[in-house]
């Protein structure tokens, strides 16, 4: 015979069902209740990354798209852009070898500092000159950047002191895909009021890019000052449509014009250009020593 049982009286009775392990529903049936799943454990912690810490101020990172000409110019007049203390240093084999400086077009479509939140504008164009060479006194392989151009004027001189506002300049960047392949054309140019001038146009059938992360930091420094320099780590995808060495060749029509102003002398008609280079994509963290 059942019987109503008072709701204090109830209560103490699913107090003590709980302390059993039963649920209300089960003591009704009389049957016992199935076991409490265990709590999930917790995840794993992050495993630290394997990347080494840069001995440096992170500053800023940058998402880019590259346009890389490697040269040989005439070493003399090359000399005059390089600080004391420091050498240029030229491969002799493989896909670089002979260039003793590179003109780099920079689109940088995102720019943003260690928090993620836009530095600046955002993003700009730009185009750089810049020397492989060596710290004799470290003994240190550096990357001396002795001049550039740059889209936004808030950007000069920038931090190596030595990039020049643009007083005209233009960027286009098409690819089309196809059953036949992916093919790409490019247009880059940048003046300055003093003259100084630098632009390259190409189309190119691409190819599978070679990527390459940079565990440790390169430097990079300033031509005039060497004092000014940053460090990048990067993170890049380098796609050689044309090389005078590795023999390469992917490109239709180019072509080419620079000098002026104060790099008459490195770009005077005798320049030669041995590379072709596609870096695509080109992500870089910047740091101050």
């Amino acid at each position: 015979m059942l019987k109503k049982i008072g709701s204090c009286a109830f209560g103490a009775l699913l107090a003590l069902t709980a302390i059993a392990g039963l649920s209300a529903p089960a003591l009704a049936q009389g049957q016992p209740a199935a076991p409490a799943a265990p709590a999930a454990p917790p995840p794993p912690p992050k495993p630290p990354s394997s990347r080494p810490e840069v001995a440096g101020t992170w500053v800023e990172t940058s998402s880019e798209v590259r346009m890389q000409l490697d040269f040989a110019v005439n070493p003399e007049a090359l000399a005059a852009f390089i600080p004391a203390g420091y050498e240029v240093v030229i491969a002799t084999q493989g896909p670089a070898a002979r260039c003793n400086i590179r003109v780099i077009f920079i689109d940088r479509i995102e720019v943003t500092g260690p928090d993620n939140r836009v530095l600046g504008s955002g993003l700009n164009s730009m185009v750089y000159l810049a020397v492989p060479g060596r710290d004799t006194a470290a003994g240190q392989n550096v990357q001396i950047i002795i001049g550039g151009i740059v889209s936004d004027a808030a950007e000069a001189p920038g931090p190596f002191d030595n990039y020049i506002a643009a007083s005209d300049f233009s960027v286009t960047r098409t690819h089309s895909a196809s059953p036949d392949g992916v093919t790409g054309e490019e247009s880059w140019s940048f003046e300055t009021a003093s003259g100084e001038h630098l632009a390259f146009s190409v189309d190119y059938t691409r190819a599978p890019v070679n990527r390459g992360a940079g565990d440790n930091a390169g430097r990079f420094v300033a031509g005039q000052d060497p004092s000014k320099a940053q460090l990048f780590r990067v993170n890049q995808g380098l796609d050689i449509a044309w090389n005078a060495t590795t023999l390469a060749d992917r490109v239709g029509d180019y072509e080419w014009s620079g000098g002026g102003g104060a790099w008459a002398t490195l770009f005077d008609g005798t320049e030669e250009l041995l590379s072709i280079d596609v870096i695509n994509p080109y992500e870089r963290e910047i740091y101050t020593p």
